[in-house]
């Protein structure tokens, strides 16, 4: 029998359906992690430039803060470059685990817990130092969203990884 050339046109099975939507669902929160991760990462690699700022823009951006005269201290050079290059650092460790979501899937859960425990610690840091309320407030916020967005989704990535 001679073929007519006619395309067959096989139907997907309802299951096929929603395992490739399912595989799109954890694309989607796997490149919504890499992102967060990555946005993380960068601001806190900004840090890196205040290791070598020159000491007077320190002074002028701690008055334009309205954090009043910074005081001439070795020790408070030494804790504002040494914290800015930890924090550097540690923007360049969110910037790593972001390279592979699924490999580094507990780390990453461990770093937004971290973030937890840092929008704690920098509500009574912060209210200790008698920071302004702005900073008061917006601080552990930001810091307390960011740690709760990478558990949310780092957690989500931890079980689609084990599905795997």
């Amino acid at each position: 029998m001679a073929s007519s050339g006619a395309t067959v046109i096989e139907r997907s099975s309802p299951e096929a359906g929603s395992e490739a939507a399912a595989g799109r669902e954890v694309t989607r929160r796997r490149q919504r992690l890499v992102w967060l991760l990555r946005l993380g990462g960068v601001i806190e690699a900004c840090a890196f430039f205040a290791v070598v700022t020159p000491r007077a823009w320190l002074a002028e951006a701690h008055a334009d803060l309205g954090l009043g005269d910074m005081p001439a201290a070795a020790v408070l050079d030494f804790m504002i470059r040494q914290s800015s290059f930890v924090y550097g650092m540690h923007g360049l460790l969110l910037w790593f685990v972001a390279s592979d979501v699924v490999r580094f899937a507990p780390v990453i859960r461990f770093l937004g817990l971290t973030f937890l425990c840092y929008s704690a610690a920098f509500l009574v840091i912060d209210w200790w130092t008698e920071m302004p309320v702005w900073w008061t407030i917006c601080d552990p916020i930001a810091t307390g969203l960011f740690g709760w967005l990478v558990v949310r989704w780092g957690a989500l990535e931890c079980v689609a990884a084990d599905e795997e």
